[in-house]
């Protein structure tokens, strides 16, 4: 009994690190109005201002837009090969690596390990400076976060779903997590689905329509949820997909339901996702569509027939 609820916690505390991971935003864990320097200041004042706080680079800002970033490699290339009453412009870096104040911390997970920076930049949707974000900065924003996730954790009665949701005629039964921001997954649970139907040798048809929906549906719950489950279940005479998630629901279904309506933010829409094509092309494809919604979650159910107007795409 010892083994079983030391699982059951580490399953918990893995859900818990994941929710963390994809929930809180950049702008939670970053050092907001960070000193900054401007183009027309010289060399030797971001040196000596460098020097006093301890810094290894500084943000280069004209009123309130970030313009570059000045580094120590950038003063060492002043010492050597020019004057410290040379202007920053002339030294600072044009290119800079940024992110965004309201972007999943995951996003700056990625960063730190792509990139050998130690600190980044962050920026809000008007492009102006807000902060600085370190690899400490994320470590104490994740560790605050997990510890009140763990105080209030009780699973929402999501992990198993409910008891009518295993239908006893059913042939298969799936249920995936899906996490809110997880960009780097999107797409995994579809391609299962995928992967089961074509091992039963499902025709082309069935396997493309079920694969529209499964990822519209899965998507969805990345960009707009505040995570849920994907259940998939293979019937007698059709295959059922169930979203449910956690929040924070659809104000206007009839708009949600409309060709081109989407409410991603702008660096959503920089991934590749939010055309508000998701759940007019999950109805236009099912047999049968159902959707519910309030502040509390959302969930939508629909079935595709196994025989019968296969290549309809209504």
């Amino acid at each position: 009994m010892g083994n079983l609820n030391n699982l059951l916690f580490i399953n918990d505390f893995h859900e818990v690190l994941l929710e963390s991971i994809y929930t809180v935003r950049v702008r939670e864990a970053m050092f907001a109005n960070p000193l900054t320097i401007a183009p027309d200041d010289t060399m030797l004042k971001a040196k000596t201002r460098m020097k006093e706080q301890g810094m290894s680079g500084i943000p280069v800002v004209m009123k309130t837009r970030l313009v570059g970033v000045l580094s120590i490699n950038d003063i060492l290339e002043c010492l050597e090969h020019g004057s410290l009453d040379d202007p920053v412009s002339k030294y600072m870096s044009r290119d800079v690596v940024l992110l965004e104040e309201d972007m999943p911390i995951s996003f700056a997970i990625n960063y730190f390990n792509k990139y050998s920076f130690r600190r980044f930049p962050v920026i809000n949707k008007n492009k102006e400076l807000t902060g600085i974000i370190t690899a400490r900065d994320l470590t104490a924003a994740m560790l605050k976060n997990i510890n009140f996730q763990l105080q209030k954790y009780d699973k929402l009665n999501m992990r198993l779903g409910d008891p009518e949701e295993f239908l006893p005629e059913a042939e298969l039964f799936r249920q995936f997590i899906v996490h809110k921001y997880d960009f780097e997954n999107a797409g995994k649970v579809t391609s299962e689905i995928k992967k089961i139907l074509k091992e039963k040798r499902y025709p082309q048809s069935i396997i493309r329509r079920i694969s529209i929906a499964a990822y519209e549906l899965e998507i969805n719950l990345v960009v707009h949820s505040n995570g849920g489950l994907l259940i998939f279940q293979i019937l007698p005479d059709s295959l059922m997909l169930i979203s449910r998630d956690k929040g924070p629901g659809i104000p206007d279904l009839q708009k949600a339901l409309t060709d081109g309506f989407s409410t991603a933010s702008e660096w959503i829409r920089s991934q590749g996702f939010g055309a508000g094509m998701g759940l007019p092309n999950v109805k236009r494809v099912s047999n049968d569509f159902q959707i519910s919604s309030d502040n509390t979650g959302t969930e939508v159910k629909i079935t595709i027939n196994k025989i019968g107007n296969e290549d309809e795409s209504k």
